[in-house]
């Protein structure tokens, strides 16, 4: 039975709001076991971390770049990502 907890915990999508000073090493951090999903509402911001840059230098480009695959970031909701509810 605590298999099956760990296996459906691993499965789940993480999210964070805000991609800041915290948010950003927080979504790395759950994104090196977790899928993550990150949003900020600054459309700039999302651009130069899909670039692997980040000028809070929280995060190191070869750590943005480590945990992409695990990784989204959006700046505006679409109908797309919530389409699967």
């Amino acid at each position: 039975m605590s298999f099956n907890l760990v296996k459906n915990i691993t499965e789940k999508t993480v999210a964070i709001i805000g991609l800041g000073y915290v948010g950003l090493p927080l979504a790395v951090e759950f994104a090196k076991q977790y899928r993550t999903i990150g949003f900020d509402i600054n459309a700039k911001r999302i651009i130069e971390l899909k670039k692997g840059e980040d000028h809070t230098l929280e995060v190191s480009s070869e750590q943005l770049k480590k945990c992409a695959t695990r990784r989204k970031y959006f700046h505006r909701p679409s109908e797309r990502f919530f389409s699967d509810r």
